[in-house]
């Protein structure tokens, strides 16, 4: 007997949008994680440093015009990638604020396009206050 096993779900899982903020700690680096899984081409992320969030217009927005925008990858088929992103580069002091936005086609059967693209716009603001939201 052969049984056809269809792909993996295509997805992408950011685990924020939005504002959040992350407490600066010595001995736990400013990170963020992200996964994703049987994504379609030209998918990918645009990460950069921000003095102000609120003033940027993001209706619209081209992700892949942006400085710092990284492709993700198609491959390996069927199986999770996990991807880190060092947010120090982006901190003044290990403080700041850093813009994460994504643009992430995936494979969709209820569209007729056959893919959907998820669109996020993050703001990350790495502080010494002593709050993590």
């Amino acid at each position: 007997i052969e049984i056809k096993v269809p792909d993996a779900a295509s997805e992408f899982k950011l685990g924020m949008y939005g504002a959040k903020m992350l407490e600066k700690r010595s001995d736990c680096p400013a990170k963020i994680v992200f996964e994703y899984q049987n994504v379609l081409e030209d998918s990918g992320y645009s990460i950069r440093k921000t003095d102000n969030p609120l003033t940027e217009e993001i209706k619209d927005l081209d992700v892949k015009s942006l400085p710092g925008y990284k492709e993700l990858s198609v491959l390996p088929r069927n199986e999770k990638i996990f991807e880190m992103v060092d947010l120090e580069p982006y901190l003044t002091n290990g403080t700041g604020m850093v813009r994460l936005d994504s643009s992430v086609r995936t494979a969709s059967t209820w569209r007729k396009e056959g893919f959907f693209t998820h669109k996020n716009y993050s703001t990350v603001q790495v502080t010494d206050l002593g709050v993590t939201a």
